[in-house]
């Protein structure tokens, strides 16, 4: 990440980037699951820190989503500040 732009490979395999507005703290209520049509919660996770990053709204292909949202993950996880398993929380 340079200058609030990062940086990712896109779905054609060249260079390209997304730029982060900004990136905030919030504190997480709850843990929504759905299951056999009922929504359950969890507040277990109450009070959790969350960093959110939010972007500038440039997407025009979901594949580049994708990879961006995995660009940010490698990134988080690699620099130690998140395990970044958005599917366990």
């Amino acid at each position: 990440m340079v200058d609030g732009r990062l940086f990712y490979y896109d779905y054609l395999d060249q260079e390209n980037h997304v730029l982060i507005q900004r990136v905030q703290m919030e504190q997480d209520t709850a843990k929504t699951i759905v299951k056999d049509g009922k929504c359950l919660i969890d507040y277990n996770r109450s009070g959790m820190p969350l960093l959110e990053i939010v972007t500038e709204a440039q997407f025009t292909n979901p594949e580049n989503c994708k990879l961006i949202v995995r660009e940010m993950q490698e990134m988080l996880s690699t620099l130690g500040i998140s395990e970044a398993k958005i599917d366990l929380g």
